[in-house]
Order: C-alpha cells, then sequence, then structure tokens
C-alpha cells in the first residue's frame, strides 16, 4: 500500500540536497555582493573626501614656504636668475655631450678589441 501512495521511483534525496545547495550558493552571492557593496561605497566617500580636503591642500603648501627660501629668492633679480639658468643649462649640456662622446668612445676601443679576439 505504501508503495501506491509513495513510489520510490522519484528521487527526493537528490533534489533535496540540490535545492539546498542552491540555496546555499545563493546565500553566498548575496553576502559576496553585500561586502563588495560595501567596499565600493567606502571607496566612493574615499574618493569624495579626497576631493573635498585636495583645495585645503594646496592652498595650504604655498603658506608653508620656509622665509629664508623667500628671503633669497626676493633678493635675486630676475635678470640675474635668469643668465644663472642659462649658464647652468649650458654647463650640464655639455658635461651631457662629454658622457656621451666617452660612451661611444670606449664602445668602439671594446669593439675593436673584440675583432682583433677573433
Amino acid at each position: 500500500a505504501c508503495d501506491y501512495v509513495c513510489p520510490s521511483h522519484i528521487p527526493l534525496v537528490s533534489i533535496y540536497k540540490d535545492s539546498k545547495a542552491a540555496i546555499e550558493t545563493r546565500l553566498t552571492n548575496h553576502e559576496r555582493s553585500k561586502v563588495w557593496q560595501q567596499r565600493f561605497q567606502y571607496h566612493q566617500s574615499r574618493i569624495k573626501k579626497e576631493k573635498d580636503q585636495a583645495p585645503t591642500r594646496t592652498k595650504a603648501v604655498p603658506a608653508k614656504k620656509p622665509a629664508a627660501e623667500s628671503e633669497v629668492s626676493a633678493s635675486n633679480n630676475g635678470n640675474e636668475q635668469e643668465f644663472f639658468s642659462k649658464e647652468k643649462a649650458s654647463r650640464e649640456i655639455a658635461a651631457a655631450v662629454a658622457r656621451v662622446k666617452a660612451r661611444r668612445d670606449e664602445s668602439k676601443k671594446a669593439a675593436s678589441v673584440q675583432d682583433k679576439s677573433k
């Protein structure tokens, strides 16, 4: 009588396991999405906070200029500073050219030594 009412060919155990696994998967996905939403919201609030603080930080930086540096820049004349920077730049360029020439000479010497050894 029991077989007629409750047939054994219905896979109740496997259906139960599958539905429990689906529920568990849905719950874990929901938990993950909550975590990522919180992280994203925190990220957005941090970016907004940094943007709000950025103008105040940039305004505060020039005010912290050392007194000695401001006196030196005030005492220098604009023409003297320009002449000095041109002179310094020309010296740096000459030094760079000399370094390049020295490297070329070294590489030529190394190549000639290798050719002679062959």
